[in-house]
């Protein structure tokens, strides 16, 4: 798909993708990084954002009808970002000439249907809501080299995680000593897999208790 009409474009991380309310010019396709994506809320109630990562889409709302042109969302780079974008036009012509293409862009639009928070959203317990965050970071930044070991990218802060997750600060600092395979290491925050995918009981059984805690 890529050619002429294409741009490669790149986004340190905090650099907005996308504001809510603006023209929405085309489709952007992301190489690399995660990117949150948060939609307009139906109520007042906190709206945790989608995660978004390589082989997402941003900008879907140009595949409906021309007299939606403002995007319903606001998109964050969490990490660098690359992406390439294509004009409204562009991309249409490239699903007219290409019908497996247009398949697999159904296929990606059902499944973002099914699944619209990116396996962030948890009807259980803060713990278990920010071990699901951290796990889905994990898989979306490509995971350490260790495979019991995750260990996020520095752009990912403990305010980072505060927000994608979106509790109060009080309730964030009660989460993240609940979940004791959390540490901090070199400036990256850092986790133990296994522990993460254990049930609640277990988790604080995991490692000692000797890590750095958000204020």
């Amino acid at each position: 798909m890529c050619g002429s009409d294409t741009l490669h474009i790149r986004y340190t991380p905090s650099e907005l993708i996308c504001q809510r309310g603006s023209y929405v010019a085309g489709i952007h396709l992301m190489l690399s990084g995660v990117a949150s994506q948060s939609l307009q809320p139906l109520t007042r109630s906190p709206n945790r954002p989608d995660l978004l990562g390589a082989g997402d889409l941003i900008g879907i709302e140009a595949l409906a009808e021309s007299t939606c042109e403002t995007s319903r969302s606001g998109c964050l780079a969490i990490t660098d970002v690359e992406l390439l974008f294509f004009e409204r036009q562009a991309f249409t012509s490239h699903l007219l000439r290409n019908p497996a293409l247009s398949h697999r862009l159904l296929r990606y639009l059902a499944a973002r249907h099914m699944n619209p928070q990116g396996d962030v959203r948890h009807g259980g317990s803060d713990s278990q809501a920010l071990s699901e965050l951290l796990l889905r970071l994990d898989d979306l930044c490509g995971g350490a080299d260790r495979p019991d070991l995750g260990m996020l990218p520095r752009g990912i802060a403990l305010r980072t995680l505060q927000e994608l997750v979106g509790l109060t600060g009080r309730r964030f600092r009660n989460a993240w000593n609940a979940v004791d395979t959390l540490e901090i290491a070199d400036s990256q925050i850092v986790f133990r897999r296994d522990a993460l995918l254990r049930s609640p009981v277990q988790l604080s059984n995991s490692i000692p208790p000797t890590r750095e805690s958000p204020g």
